[in-house]
């Protein structure tokens, strides 16, 4: 047994799942490793004991996994680049074929990160029957740094999703180009709801230009009205024009 630090650590997820001595032991088998997990503790009695309880609910969670009661959902985000702006999508598919769902992520906020959260959520949603997560839930949704979550609104209804269900929920992470073919086809039908995001995304251009145009000049010139009332006008504004191009619209200015 190496000589031993004041600490001992129990790696749950790593490149070789154990009880370890030293830091530098630990380090070797969670750096850069996908969703590294461990525990630093007193005493090697603890990190056995913890290591132990980890392996037994990974046991029973692997049982679970291959009985016939069971939903398995394939899940993925998609982010594309198009005129430096991103449109992101979410995919997901049932193992048993039964459904496959194609959705562009909704909101202002695209990136990669939140088309995969938002992904799960959707499972959930769409799943028939109606955990870091709790660790966070735990500290008022904060990391050990005390700084809120990113995609804090989502992983909180992951969380009553997941609770309100009557069967235990597992979620599994699947390294990409390992030639799953059900992760394969979730990754397809994000990419197609980027596709379908980047689509939606530029219809709203010309509308969303016009307002931002046209919007500031209403209030200016009609004080009297509030915003919601100064929103109502132009997009009556836009309508007209959809309608006849030709309109002239001093009388709103």
């Amino acid at each position: 047994m190496p000589q031993s630090s004041k600490y001992f650590y129990a790696v749950l997820i790593g490149c070789v799942p154990g009880v370890y001595y030293t830091w530098i032991q630990c380090k070797e088998q969670v750096n850069g490793y996908p969703f590294a997990y461990y525990k630093k503790c007193l005493t090697s009695e603890t990190a056995i004991q913890i290591f132990t309880n980890h392996q037994l609910k990974k046991k029973q969670k692997e049982e679970i996994l291959r009985s016939n009661d069971k939903i398995v959902i394939y899940t993925d985000g998609c982010c594309k680049t198009n005129d430096k702006r991103c449109f992101a999508g979410i995919g997901i598919y049932y193992k048993d074929g039964s459904k496959q769902i194609t959705e562009s992520l909704p909101g202002s906020l695209q990136d990669n990160n939140r088309a995969k959260i938002y992904a799960v959520v959707r499972a959930l949603e769409t799943c028939k029957n109606r955990k870091k997560i709790n660790i966070w839930k735990m500290h008022d949704w904060k990391t050990s740094r005390n700084v809120v979550v990113k995609n804090k609104d989502l992983f909180e209804r992951i969380d009553i999703l997941t609770s309100n269900r009557i069967g235990k929920v597992y979620f599994t992470y699947i390294p990409g180009h390992k030639g799953v073919i059900e992760n394969k086809n979730a990754d397809r039908l994000a990419k197609k709801g980027a596709t379908i995001s980047m689509h939606e995304k530029k219809k709203l251009l010309p509308y969303n230009s016009f307002m931002k145009f046209n919007l500031p000049i209403i209030k200016r010139n009609n004080s009297e009205l509030d915003y919601n009332a100064a929103v109502k006008l132009v997009v009556s504004m836009w309508k007209d024009t959809i309608n006849n191009p030709k309109n002239d619209f001093t009388k709103y200015l």
